[in-house]
């Protein structure tokens, strides 16, 4: 008997029982190298990029290493691990505390050894780093814990007093000595705080920068500037001949403005005339100001408002939230949404590394000393890095 035939007289084709797997390739693994490649310091963080390191057993028994794409959206680095340490810029992390705040960290003062940190979950927490003597390891213990019943999002310290401004447009006032008070006018989130001599200057999500002086024990609002958008960051910034001009620098939603303290009624003065992007972070760093934008872009600027260098966002490095130097180095230091750090040497602004932090956003970063810092998550964690300083250091292809 001959071949079996379909209708259209063609020889029937074999049924292949085999599934298609790769069809949608929901996660395609490649091998690299032989069965035998060589292993890949994936876990202390000296390699950048969203791949994820997987071994399993070849035909003979031998071990494959694999590399998966991530999940997540177009194989983004939605999976990308927390690494301890980061070889191409010599930083490693020394403590990591999880949940130190039950909501995102919004910003961080270091006091000498004590550290102070806000949350969205109404708190204010001291820290301080303590060595274990038998272990030696290092740990964060708390040493005060203070509920401000209000979700809390600037913070700033001067002449023994703690201010926090909360969310409900109230600030917060605590003394050394035990006495506190309350600055309350604004309508919405207070974002940033800053203080020039007895005057208190907050800036807030209501679109307005306030001014405020003690008056028979209580604070009072004198003066107030009303902006076209939500202030994210102040800075009072000293220039001109005995640093006795003082420009106060604002961050907005809609780009960079400085404001003349001698005379409030000149008009805020744009700068950056062709960005109305937000503003996320204001760092004064010697004769310069830094300024960084939510998309990653960053610019240097002199004290008189004259543009100095721009620094292109990354591709890789979008949605800046933090923005801190440390001397070591020294470093810029930038914290992302997705949850990663990158540092640049200064003065040349070259980017030396960029690794993963957290699983959630890099919410704030502060220098602890000239080596250290502490950063603060979306997530509520909080951790302390160190940078490694060396006379010389080369750094391999490997470490990158």
């Amino acid at each position: 008997m001959g071949k079996k035939k379909n209708k259209n007289n063609k020889p029937a084709k074999k049924k292949n029982n085999k599934k298609n797997q790769n069809r949608g390739i929901p996660n395609v693994k490649t091998t690299i190298g032989k069965e035998n490649g060589s292993k890949m310091d994936c876990d202390k963080g000296s390699v950048e990029g969203g791949w994820q390191q997987q071994k399993r057993k070849g035909k003979k028994g031998k071990k494959v290493v694999m590399f998966t794409r991530p999940k997540g959206p177009g194989g983004s680095n939605n999976n990308n691990h927390p690494v301890r340490e980061c070889k191409a810029d010599m930083m490693k992390r020394m403590v990591s505390h999880q949940q130190a705040h039950k909501q995102p960290i919004k910003d961080i003062i270091c006091i000498g050894e004590e550290i102070y940190t806000i949350g969205q979950d109404n708190f204010l927490k001291t820290w301080k780093p303590k060595e274990d003597p038998m272990t030696k390891e290092v740990k964060f213990e708390t040493v005060r814990s203070l509920d401000l019943e209000s979700g809390c999002w600037s913070m700033y310290f001067a002449d023994d007093t703690m201010f926090i401004g909360l969310q409900d447009g109230k600030v917060k006032a605590f003394h050394k000595s035990g006495g506190s008070g309350v600055l309350d006018q604004h309508t919405k989130r207070v974002s940033s705080i800053t203080v020039m001599g007895g005057v208190v200057i907050t800036g807030s999500h209501d679109k307005s920068i306030r001014f405020w002086q003690v008056e028979n024990g209580a604070f009072v609002s004198r003066n107030v500037i009303e902006l076209n958008a939500e202030v994210n960051k102040i800075h009072l910034a000293e220039t001109g001949p005995g640093k006795n001009e003082k420009v106060l620098w604002v961050g907005t939603q809609k780009g960079l403005f400085a404001i003349n303290i001698q005379d409030l009624s000149q008009p805020p003065m744009r700068l950056a005339q062709d960005i109305d992007e937000p503003v996320t972070a204001l760092k004064e760093n010697g004769e310069f100001m830094l300024v960084g934008f939510k998309s990653g872009l960053l610019k240097l600027y002199g004290k008189d408002g004259s543009e100095k260098h721009t620094v292109a966002a990354f591709p890789d490095s979008r949605n800046l939230h933090a923005m801190e130097v440390i001397e070591a180095g020294p470093r810029l230091l930038c914290g992302f949404h997705a949850g990663t750090i990158s540092s640049f040497a200064l003065p040349t602004f070259e980017r030396r590394a960029q690794w993963q932090a957290f699983n959630s956003g890099v919410t704030c970063i502060k220098a602890l000393n000239r080596t250290c810092y502490v950063v603060g998550s979306a997530t509520g964690d909080l951790q302390l890095w160190k940078h490694e300083e060396a006379i010389s250091c080369t750094v391999n292809d490997d470490d990158i």
